[in-house]
């Protein structure tokens, strides 16, 4: 018996459906998220003085970001726990999927979200108002991705092929 293919199926449309991370759509949004929640903890202290509180205190200034940055990792490893984590068990009751691919796709989101959360806090200390270090953070990364996209065109290939892996959106 010969198997039928998907267009035999009446599933020719299928392979011209993309999903939202592979449109981008959902980096876009992780990538906002993101630099929202590193923001609130610097700004809010800032605005209501407490900075000063924690500069007097015995601890160092860098083990005061060191610390916003862990607990805002662990706040990106418990949203990973549930949005990625919820769908693959799922996925394991009714299907048979890739343990690697789920993993690897969890720390892609990780360091992606460990890359806008490190940009969210250096732009939150430098800024007293939330808004202005919010906007900052994302337009800083879409100035980048406009210079990659521009810019890596016009390039030799092996230099092109450099700045399209660095590319944060197209992974």
């Amino acid at each position: 018996m010969l198997k039928q293919t998907p267009e035999k199926r009446g599933f020719a449309h299928a392979r011209q459906w993309r999903t939202a991370s592979q449109n981008g759509s959902l980096r876009a949004l992780t990538a906002a998220l993101y630099a929202a929640l590193s923001l609130r903890p610097t700004t809010e202290e800032r605005r209501t003085g407490f900075w000063e509180v924690l500069a007097t205190s015995p601890a160092s200034v860098g083990s005061i970001v060191g610390g916003r940055y862990l607990a805002g990792m662990i706040a990106l490893i418990l949203l990973c726990l549930v949005g990625l984590g919820g769908p693959y068990v799922v996925l394991e009751s009714l299907a048979r999927p890739d343990l690697g691919e789920a993993l690897c796709a969890s720390s892609g989101v990780l360091l992606a979200g460990s890359m806008y959360l490190a940009s969210g806090l250096f732009f939150g200390s430098i800024s007293s108002s939330a808004a202005v270090a919010y906007l900052a953070t994302f337009f800083s990364w879409l100035m980048v991705l406009i210079t990659i996209r521009s810019i890596a065109p016009v390039l030799p290939s092996a230099q092109a092929d450099m700045l399209f892996a660095a590319d944060p959106v197209r992974r």
